[in-house]
């Protein structure tokens, strides 16, 4: 059984100041500035990292936490759905073996708009994590680190193998996801991406898959609704999909010398009777892979100067800036 700790819910008035501050238009500027090597002044707001359906933030005040921020949600009651589904995975995860860091999930109403919800977590250390940490490292230490998060990405499947058709969990298994501490001479590894609450119940799916399309321009739904959501919500049920993404990963972070090595640590992993990975078909998946997440994120992009700079409206998601993939 892993960790699993719930710390208290966030500040409701803390987190209704900090939306409040939240300006996803002079944040989407201060990114351009940055890119562009201009000084851009510390604002009481901080986006520190990127999901696929939220941002995640750092605020003065924080206390050692950090607020991911889903601006996804038509009422309160559906944010409160969400939640509970997020706190139910959550609880599968560490049912499973997983240890996450200690979490909290806090909804702010917003008149006329859509409800937030924010989804607390105790701030990690940014060397911890083992994307930083295959960087940096040698190969030996690296292979050491893919090590372990294989180990720990099994341990849902195997989960999976017992609990089914009761409970199927899913997973993402990109090394981003992971962070790996020591506390009190105890070294752990921690599963932090659990935003997104993919699971099943007797083949029945918790998350209502028009939410995730939400954060999505508008002209492109009928299109992802109709050709890409549900390989997107199948293909983190399956191992060796999310064994072939996590390899795949090392060129996103800047390790191909590791793609050859990785190979035999996560063939080996593979049940009997899956084909093992070979390099030319972790290559061609990146490519694809790339060429998918650069159009995607150029087509939010085009629907916020739309939004903002034509139509003169709020565009509520906060998107990130040059991606290097």
């Amino acid at each position: 059984m892993g960790t699993n700790r719930n710390i208290p819910p966030g500040d409701g008035a803390f987190l209704a100041a900090m939306e409040a501050d939240i300006d996803p238009k002079a944040i989407a500027a201060a990114q351009e500035a940055a890119t562009e090597g201009r000084s851009v002044p510390k604002g009481s707001v901080e986006v520190i990292g990127f999901g696929e359906i939220s941002c995640i933030l750092r605020s003065e005040g924080s206390h050692g936490r950090i607020w991911k921020r889903l601006p996804l949600f038509r009422d309160h009651a559906e944010a409160e759905r969400y939640a509970r589904s997020f706190h139910e995975y959550s609880a599968a995860l560490t049912a499973a073996g997983l240890e996450l860091p200690a979490q909290t999930t806090t909804i702010i109403d917003r008149p006329g708009m859509m409800s937030v919800l924010y989804i607390g977590q105790e701030e990690l250390r940014a060397v911890d994590f083992c994307h930083s940490r295959v960087r940096s490292s040698e190969a030996s230490a690296s292979l050491e680190v893919i090590d372990r998060v294989v180990h720990e990405i099994a341990k849902i499947w195997e989960y999976n193998r017992h609990g089914e058709p009761a409970l199927r969990l899913a997973l993402d298994g990109q090394l981003s996801n992971w962070a790996i501490r020591t506390i009190d001479a105890v070294t752990g590894i921690v599963y932090v991406d659990t935003g997104t609450p993919l699971f099943r119940k007797y083949g029945i799916e918790q998350l209502e898959p028009e939410i995730l399309l939400r954060s999505t321009p508008g002209f492109l739904r009928w299109i992802l609704r109709l050709f890409f959501l549900k390989d997107v919500m199948e293909r983190y049920y399956d191992l060796r999909f999310v064994l072939k993404d996590l390899a795949a990963n090392l060129y996103k972070e800047g390790r191909s010398d590791l793609v050859v090595p990785s190979l035999a640590i996560l063939n080996g992993f593979l049940p009997p009777g899956l084909t093992p990975f070979t390099v030319k078909e972790i290559d061609d998946y990146y490519r694809e892979d790339r060429l998918i997440w650069t159009l995607f994120l150029g087509f939010r992009r085009f629907d916020r100067f739309v939004k903002s700079r034509l139509l003169g409206l709020r565009y509520d998601f906060i998107l990130p800036g040059r991606i290097k993939r």
